[in-house]
């Protein structure tokens, strides 16, 4: 079964009767056939004039005007028989043009027979493709035509693909936008996350070592607990249990690392401590070049919020500059630590960073032990709580964009219905 999809008649010269057309738009698959042949004449068409501004004989050639001839007997074609398109197993529609298509169509025709040229649809010659050129110089209605002829593709939109290449597609692109910029938030927060763990790890080489057992002489316990002498073995193990226990446990890094003299000094490094050194000079930059990431992806109000991820990694950041360094003559000023730095000092500044004032039991940084450690905690709270809300986010835009496509399916499934039911109503 065959039905037609038309809604009116338009004339068109050569054409004895009205032919049929669309209102605004029709099938996408009859407009690019109409469109390829208007690209056919529209190239010829803008091939090179000569100096002044006439088409250059030369430039046509007998395969040019069997082209246009061509083109013109299809689109022709087009507007008396349209196309006849399958659109479902038991049904055949019959498609054609629009109004304006036709227009454009029949003033195109009119300017060649202006040229001279009695149907172009049949057959011209080389010189009448010059005439109708030449007229196209002293008007510009000719090239006014081919251009909106030209345009009829891009305006032919249906209600559908409206709905496919406008609301889908604009939707697409705003949630894919938004998706791309928490892509690239996401991998910053991961990346973040991973080089604060990688500081962890090293920030937990800080050792204690065993103080062993009481330096008591157990053998010596008297059997009589009233006795004077129990007296005194009681008051002796007080006493060495307060000297034992008494005395404040100061963490170190393990030899492992770094190379000590008698006096516990640090004066080298071994292998994995010069590894451990060289890391955490990778570590450093990692930081740095992250708070600048950081810094273009956060709001003014980000930057300024002291419990923003930004200035938790700015605080990190300043725990390198003063504890992994080596002290000036300027004590409030440290030399950042560097691959120049001698064997003693890169163990001194290694040191350092990781005993995070622990052993430091007097003077103004007494107070301080751990700070450094603290800073990295939060730092990575804070990453983490952002991870979790990016997350969260992206979750929150995957709803959406599910029920953006389930609302562009129910608004084409509604138009497909009434659609059909308008086909209906024309086929009884």
């Amino acid at each position: 079964m065959t039905s037609r999809v038309y809604v009116d008649t338009a004339s068109l010269v050569g054409v004895s009767t009205p032919v049929y057309v669309e209102y605004d738009y029709t099938n996408q698959a009859l407009a690019q056939q109409y469109y390829d042949y208007i690209a056919v004449i529209y190239n010829i068409y803008n091939k090179s004039a000569n100096s002044s501004g006439q088409a250059d004989p030369s430039r046509f050639t007998q395969d040019d005007v069997d082209a246009v001839v061509q083109a013109l007997a299809g689109l022709k074609n087009l507007a008396q028989n349209g196309a006849v398109l399958n659109n479902t197993p038991d049904t055949t529609k019959q498609y054609y043009l629009t109004k304006s298509m036709v227009t454009n169509l029949d003033l195109l025709l009119r300017s060649f027979n202006a040229a001279g040229v009695a149907d172009p649809t049949q057959s011209m010659t080389i010189d009448d493709l010059n005439r109708w050129k030449d007229i196209s110089v002293l008007t510009p209605e000719i090239g006014d035509t081919l251009q909106a002829a030209a345009n009829q593709l891009e305006g032919n939109k249906s209600l559908q693909s409206l709905l496919e290449l406008v609301y889908v597609k604009t939707g697409s692109d705003l949630i894919g936008d938004q998706l791309g910029s928490l892509d690239s938030a996401l991998n910053l927060t991961n990346g973040i996350l991973t080089t604060l763990g990688n500081i962890q790890s090293l920030k937990n080489q800080i050792t204690v070592y065993d103080r062993g057992s009481i330096p008591f002489d157990y053998t010596g316990r008297p059997a009589n607990p009233g006795s004077a002498s129990a007296g005194d073995y009681r008051g002796g193990y007080t006493g060495a249990a307060s000297s034992h226990f008494g005395a404040p446990i100061i963490p170190t890094v393990p030899s492992t690392l770094v190379v000590y003299d008698a006096s516990r000094h640090p004066i080298g490094l071994t292998a994995a401590g010069l590894s451990a050194f060289n890391k955490l000079l990778l570590l450093r930059q990692s930081i740095q070049n992250q708070i600048a990431k950081v810094s273009a992806q956060s709001s003014t109000a980000d930057l300024q919020d002291p419990q923003s991820l930004y200035n938790k990694l700015k605080q990190v950041q300043s725990d390198f500059n003063s504890l992994f360094a080596r002290l000036s003559t300027d004590p409030n000023s440290p030399i950042a630590a560097d691959s120049t730095f001698t064997g003693q000092q890169k163990a001194s500044a290694l040191v350092r960073w990781i005993m995070d004032n622990y052993n430091t039991q007097t003077g103004s940084n007494a107070n301080l032990g751990g700070a450094a450690q603290q800073n990295i905690t939060l730092a990575i709270t804070s990453a983490q709580s952002l991870n979790d809300s990016q997350k969260e986010e992206v979750r929150r835009y995957l709803y959406v964009f599910e029920e953006y496509y389930k609302s562009a399916s129910a608004m084409l499934q509604a138009i497909t219905q009434i659609v059909q039911k308008m086909a209906q109503g024309i086929s009884k």
